[in-house]
This record gives structure tokens, sequence and C-alpha cells, in this order.
């Protein structure tokens, strides 16, 4: 089934107004091969017919932006936000507390979080971390913390060893994360597209959300740092993706500073 351009357009219009989001030509490919399966599996005709079926039916909304949400992520990505985190952002923060307290926003299908965790049980840290994703499938996927041969192949023996099981029988090639591990996080789906301060006490001491703000148009941007400002402590810090900055020359965004690549500190 061809998808024409019009199609993708009131489709944008429905994922703007539902969680801020649109498609880009360069995706157009990825939307119709996705979307058409779906509209077969539906036996409906067309893309109209399945914007009149989904108008009702919030599950499918649901179903559609799992289709259409991209989740490529892994272990330790890019690695030189958590030489930053060690190095700087944490002992600035153990300085007035000892407990930490961090939220994954966009944590897809768990592996950052669970960096994070690692990490900070390596180092004897107390924590808490909150990881949220729009996409209900990868939250069901990062809360069983089960990932096969490809996805560990970048992760040292020492935190193999300490913080995962390999699996036997059925489950031979792959490794569970440990629950000690995963008990410490808790995950739960949001929509950044949404006044989502609410729902958080204001008292994260760091945010990653890394590659997602990519997704957003430019109005969309400033509505979710404004969110995720409001849910953090006076210095908090707030880490992005590696194609992602804050124009600090735009007066919306005064009230952070740049202290590393890609990452900010709330100013008080």
């Amino acid at each position: 089934m061809k998808v024409k351009k019009e199609d993708i357009e009131l489709l944008n219009q429905l994922l703007s107004t539902e969680i801020g989001i649109s498609i880009s030509d360069d995706k157009s490919s990825m939307l119709e091969l996705r979307l058409s399966k779906r509209i077969k599996e539906l036996k409906l005709k067309n893309v109209n017919h399945y914007l009149d079926y989904i108008a009702g039916e919030e599950e499918e909304k649901n179903i559609l932006f799992n289709l259409l949400t991209t989740n490529y992520t892994k272990f330790f990505r890019e690695k030189f936000h958590f030489e930053l985190l060690f190095k700087k952002i944490i002992p600035g923060i153990l300085e007035n507390k000892s407990k930490i307290r961090i939220w994954s926003a966009g944590c897809s299908t768990g592996e950052e979080p669970y960096t994070i965790a690692m990490m900070l049980a390596k180092n004897d840290l107390k924590y808490s971390i909150i990881a949220t994703d729009i996409n209900t499938e990868v939250l069901k996927y990062a809360r069983g913390g089960i990932y096969n041969k490809q996805k560990i192949k970048n992760i040292n023996s020492e935190y193999l060893h300490n913080y995962f099981r390999k699996g036997v029988g059925k489950y031979k090639g792959y490794y569970k994360i440990k629950k000690s591990i995963r008990e410490r996080i808790s995950f739960k789906k949001l929509n950044l597209n949404s006044s989502f301060s609410a729902e958080f006490s204001k008292d994260f001491d760091i945010i990653f959300c890394r590659n997602v703000l990519i997704y957003f148009e430019n109005e969309k941007k400033k509505q979710v740092l404004r969110e995720l400002k409001k849910t953090m402590i006076d210095g908090g810090y707030l880490v992005l993706g590696h194609s992602e900055s804050i124009d600090l020359s735009i007066k919306d965004n005064l009230g952070w500073r740049k202290i590393g690549k890609n990452s900010y500190q709330k100013l008080s």
C-alpha cells in the first residue's frame, strides 16, 4: 500500500498533537512499511480509514506510537557522558547529599538506566532511578532485563560477572540483569508531550534525556525543556544526546549553564 504525502501530513498532525513528534521525509519509507502492515492486520482499506478507526481507540494510538518510535540504544552509549558523570557531576552532588536521584527520560529497552545503575553500584553509591518511555513494548522489554549476546557485546567481563546472570536451557545465549540492579529502577510510561512535571516531586539531581529532543518540533522542545527543569533541584544536571544542545542565547533557555559536551546545569 502506498502512503501518500497527504497521508503523512495527516499522521503528522495526529502525532504532533498526541506526542509532539513528526515523521520527517527521510523516515517516510519506514512509516509506509510499518503502517501498511498494521492496516492490513486490521483489514482496513487505507490510511483515512485507519485514522477514523484510531480516533476512538486509545490502545491503537499506543500501538501506532510503538510502531513509529525508533528504539536504537546500547549499553555504555556515548561513553564521554559517563566519564563526565563520574568525574564532575556526581562529585558535585555528593558534596551536599548522600543519595542520588536520577531520571532516564526516553529509556527505550533499558540499556541506559541499567548502565547508570551498574556504574553507581560499582562505586558503592546510594541511588534511585526512574526510567520512562512512551512505548509500552520497550518498557516491557526493559523491565525483564534480558539481553542477547549482540546487546551485551561491549560490556566488560567485570560488569557481566557482577551484574548479569547467564542464561541456560531455552535462555542460552541470553543474559539477565541481576535483581539487585533491576529492583533499583522504576520503569513507567510517560508522554513527554504533556505537563509531566506535575507527576514528579521536584528533586531529580540528574536527568538523562538523550536522543529524544531530536524528534520534537522546536516549540515542543522548549516545552519539554521547561518541564524537565521543573522536576530538577537547583544545581541539578541535564544530559542530552550527542546531536542535541540548548541554545543559551534564546531567552526561553535562560537558567542553564553548559558544563560539558551536551550537558547542562540548572541555575538556581
